[in-house]
């Protein structure tokens, strides 16, 4: 599991914090921010996603082709506290979209590590979605529950098994009552 290194760029989200929500924070570090690793704390309660990337439409926030590590974590009681004590409940900012894409078809294998947060109600779609080269770490606190779908993970097809999505469940980190598959895998000519 991913943990924060000294030198990491973060990035605080939520109500009174410097980011509105996710996707403004993804979009000011994918300018700005050329560190290894990115952290982004999400404020304790309730937020939507925000949107980030190129509207593929399969979720709100679309992360192509990573160029660092990331890892993101809710349950932070205001933006100035270092440790986390709950969770945050993320939900969708794109109707029938699920709430995080991430795909890298680069060579080199980029891991985001998601902490205490609860994917809900995405009740039309998959609520996460780790496609080619891409690597999951879901660890303390993570549920992903009452969406249309749980888990998609795809590699396009023919390719080596060194470029299929990992995905790691870590710390009772949960997938349960999703109206679909919980973890679904395929590949996609795509």
């Amino acid at each position: 599991m991913l943990t924060a290194t000294a030198n990491a760029a973060t990035y605080r989200i939520g109500s009174g914090c410097a980011y509105a929500d996710l996707g403004a924070a993804m979009t000011y570090a994918a300018a700005h921010d050329f560190d290894s690793q990115v952290v982004f704390q999400l404020r304790t309660g309730t937020e939507f996603s925000g949107l980030y990337g190129p509207n593929y439409g399969y979720a709100s926030i679309e992360v192509i082709d990573p160029r660092w590590d990331m890892v993101i974590e809710g349950g932070f009681d205001d933006c100035l506290v270092a440790v986390p004590t709950g969770y945050t409940t993320l939900k969708t900012s794109r109707a029938g979209a699920g709430m995080l894409l991430i795909e890298n078809s680069l060579a080199a294998r980029h891991t985001v590590t998601i902490r205490r947060l609860h994917f809900v109600d995405a009740s039309d779609a998959q609520a996460l979605f780790f496609w080619d080269n891409a690597t999951a770490v879901l660890g303390t606190s993570v549920e992903v529950s009452n969406n249309g779908g749980g888990i998609s993970l795809a590699a396009k097809v023919g390719s080596s098994s060194a470029n299929w999505p990992q995905l790691t469940l870590s710390d009772g980190a949960r997938v349960h009552d999703n109206q679909g598959s919980g973890i679904a895998g395929s590949g996609t000519d795509t």
